[in-house]
């Protein structure tokens, strides 16, 4: 049988387009290979809410555009009924059988979207000014904490920001290479 190994959604582009320089006030590198899933349930559901913290460990945001971490785990509320949750890869199968079996008696679904999302870490002085070319959203607006929904150029984007510089973007897998592209640009003095 053939090995068969996992390659980031920039494996590629990494050594064609280095990361932004230090010297422009930014670093970004690509999150290892990581475990994302989609859950989905109802907000005002205090059942449901009850079962997904005994599951999770920590208690889903319910305020719009909020965040939760514990320990590796990160949860952003994405809209009224939806949560990404990230953790790492090798815990993927035992958070969503956790989940799927303290949510069975609730209106809910949790979906692995691992293998369709890929995320960049964002750091340095320059970064709300890189973003800002990039997106239309005024992301130094943000609290830390905050999560958003928005566009850089033609990709859609979830936006985290952890701190004044430190952020996240959440991609599609297939437009990694074009964001970074963007990014590496922008970056540029």
């Amino acid at each position: 049988m053939p090995d068969i190994t996992w390659e980031t959604p920039l494996a590629r582009q990494l050594a064609a387009h280095p990361a932004p320089a230090r010297a422009a006030g930014i670093t970004a590198s690509e999150w290892p290979q990581s475990a994302i899933h989609i859950l989905r349930g109802k907000a005002d559901d205090s059942a449901y809410l009850a079962a997904a913290e005994n599951a999770l460990g920590v208690a889903l945001p319910t305020a719009p555009r909020q965040s939760a971490a514990k320990d590796a785990l990160t949860i952003l509320r994405l809209s009224p009924d939806e949560w990404l949750l990230k953790s790492p890869w090798q815990d993927k199968t035992a958070l969503a059988t956790r989940l799927q079996r303290a949510l069975a008696n609730q209106h809910a679904q949790i979906v692995d979207n691992s293998g369709g999302y890929t995320g960049l870490e964002l750091r340095g002085d320059a970064v709300a000014t890189v973003l800002r070319h990039l997106t239309p959203y005024p992301v130094e607006n943000l609290a830390a904490g905050e999560v958003i929904g928005t566009v850089m150029e033609a990709a859609h984007i979830t936006l985290h920001k952890h701190g004044a510089t430190h952020y996240s973007l959440i991609i599609r897998r297939s437009f990694a290479d074009y964001v970074w592209k963007l990014l590496a640009k922008a970056s540029r003095p």
